[in-house]
């Protein structure tokens, strides 16, 4: 079960660059949390399988220009309904395909 404060994190790695699902399935993989893998150094992002220095240069310069909470509340403002891989609202069929989607966003509108 994915947590509000895991999903602040989904969000945050899902901006940063040159980071695919793949990849970042193996970064929570290794950390158990993306919280965890957020609060790493670089140094061990690096051993992660897959990841090599120039994503974990990127990573870490990313990351220091994002503040995982102030986004994810701009987020809220805007599309407050989005799940993650994590999560058990996340449609199945999805988690079966090579490189499934880190975020879906939701849109619900009123058909009042």
């Amino acid at each position: 079960m994915t947590t509000e404060k895991e999903k602040i994190y989904w969000l945050a790695w899902s901006k940063i660059n040159g980071l695919g699902p793949i990849s970042l399935r193996k970064i929570y993989d290794y950390f158990g949390s993306l919280e965890n893998a957020w609060l790493s150094s670089s140094t061990e992002c690096l051993k992660v399988d897959g990841i090599g220095k120039k994503i974990a240069l990127t990573i870490s310069q990313e990351k220091s220009q994002i503040d995982p909470e102030k986004l994810y509340i701009k987020h809220q403002q805007t599309n407050p309904y989005f799940c993650t891989p994590s999560q058990i609202e996340y449609p199945q069929l999805l988690l079966e395909i090579p490189s499934p989607p880190a975020i879906i966003l939701s849109v619900i509108t009123s058909l009042n």
